[in-house]
Order: C-alpha cells, then sequence, then structure tokens
C-alpha cells in the first residue's frame, strides 16, 4: 500500500512537511550517498583542528592535564530522586567492605571461631558448653551482617560471582537454619 501522501521518490510525508514548512517537492533535496561517504573517507586523511587548541598550547600543560583528569575521575555522578540515595548508599557500604579492616576482621572472625568450634568436646563443663555456644552465635551474626552488607553493596550476581562468597553465604544459611531449628525447640 503506497502512502498518497508522498510524491514519487520522496520519504518525507506531507504532515511533516507542513509542520515544519518544508517544500512540497523534496527532490532536489536528495543525498548523495556516494559522494557523502568519498568527502568522509578523504576527512579522515586531514587532521582535524579543535578551535580551542590555540589556547591550550599556551596555557595547558601535561602536568596542568592530568591533574584536571585526575580531579575529573573522583567525581561521581549521580541520579536524581530515590535512586540517588540508594547509589550513595550502596556505594558507601561497598567502599567498607572492600577495606582492609573490614576483611582483616573477618578473617579474625573465622579464625576465633574456629578455635571456639574446636574446644568443644565430650566432657565438658555447662557453663564453658554455654559460652562456647554464645561465642559461636555471635560470631554467626557477625557473617550473617558480613553476608548481608556484600549483598547489599555488590548485588546477589557480584556476590555469587566470588566461589568464595558462595561458599560462605553456604554457611550462613546453614548456620540461620540451625539458629531457627534451635529457637523453635527443633
Amino acid at each position: 500500500m503506497v502512502n498518497e501522501d508522498l510524491i514519487k521518490g520522496d520519504h518525507v510525508p506531507l504532515e511533516i512537511k507542513e509542520a515544519f514548512k518544508l517544500p512540497k517537492d523534496m527532490l532536489e533535496y536528495d543525498i548523495d550517498f556516494d559522494q557523502v561517504r568519498m568527502v568522509d573517507a578523504q576527512f579522515k586523511k586531514r587532521v582535524p583542528i579543535w578551535s580551542g587548541q590555540q589556547v591550550l598550547d599556551i596555557s595547558m600543560t601535561i602536568d596542568k592535564s592530568k591533574w584536571i583528569l585526575a580531579k575529573m575521575n573522583m567525581l561521581r555522578v549521580w541520579p536524581k530522586g530515590f535512586h540517588n540515595t540508594v547509589k550513595k548508599i550502596r556505594s558507601f557500604i561497598k567502599a567498607f567492605t572492600r577495606l582492609g579492616l573490614f576483611e582483616n576482621f573477618l578473617t579474625l572472625c573465622v579464625l576465633i571461631n574456629t578455635v571456639v568450634m574446636a574446644m568443644d568436646s565430650y566432657d565438658i563443663k555447662p557453663e564453658t558448653q554455654k559460652t562456647l555456644e554464645d561465642m559461636n552465635e555471635v560470631f554467626t551474626w557477625i557473617f550473617i551482617c558480613e553476608m548481608t552488607l556484600k549483598l547489599l553493596a555488590r548485588g546477589p550476581r557480584k556476590y555469587a560471582a566470588e566461589p568464595m562468597n558462595l561458599l560462605d553465604g553456604g554457611v550462613v544459611c546453614l548456620s540461620i537454619v540451625e539458629i531457627v531449628l534451635t529457637a523453635s525447640g527443633g
């Protein structure tokens, strides 16, 4: 079906021509794409000169440009509204979870928790047993907080992309099941 509003060889509808006050016959404005390609091919051989280069040659040095780039790279562009707050909080949490202090603290918690779990034995005093269980529960909550922070900061896909996080997450999930069963009397 041919649009009756089009003149033969013209691809612009009449209502658009009228809206933009274009001439009714646009055939003389056809673009010769072969000519455009040839001009583009020749243009690549030329070196374009930006009008600001005359000023930059005098005032901009390599050191100044590196300083400007370093400052610009430190800038973050934040979305507007609610997503702004979410992005800023996630960025802060991500920076926190990448701190060496955070990682070292968690490594120390794993080591101490391993020692606490190894201290459990058959003939143990009830007071010592209760202390070991309380310490194990504290470490479990620390690991739950670690997993939650990493999930909030990185998201589930990036969290699961690291094999060590999968292992930690599995252990935390089993610990949560243990806490639920213990609380329900099971």
